[in-house]
């Protein structure tokens, strides 16, 4: 009986742990596929209790690679972006 108190008491625990969903959408259109697909990921993980956040590449101040082989030249790669 003690060990099946314990156990109730563990799943309760994990049932209280919320989960975290991060949709990013790197496309530069923002209402077409990839962003509904991710939409309708999102609303799944929200129907069981997941806490989530949608992210659109495009809204941030993002520079990304432009070969320019600085890291192939240092050790060290150049930093891309601040607002990352």
């Amino acid at each position: 009986m003690i060990l099946l108190v314990k156990l109730n008491k563990v799943l309760e625990l994990e049932m209280m742990v919320t989960m975290k969903v991060i949709a990013v959408n790197g496309s530069p259109r923002k209402k077409w596929n990839t962003a509904t697909l991710l939409h309708k990921a999102l609303d799944g993980a929200k129907s069981i209790g997941a806490q989530t956040e949608f992210i659109h590449l495009y809204d941030l101040n993002f520079k990304g690679c432009t070969s320019c082989f600085a890291c192939k030249k240092r050790a060290i790669p150049p930093r891309l972006s601040e607002s990352l």
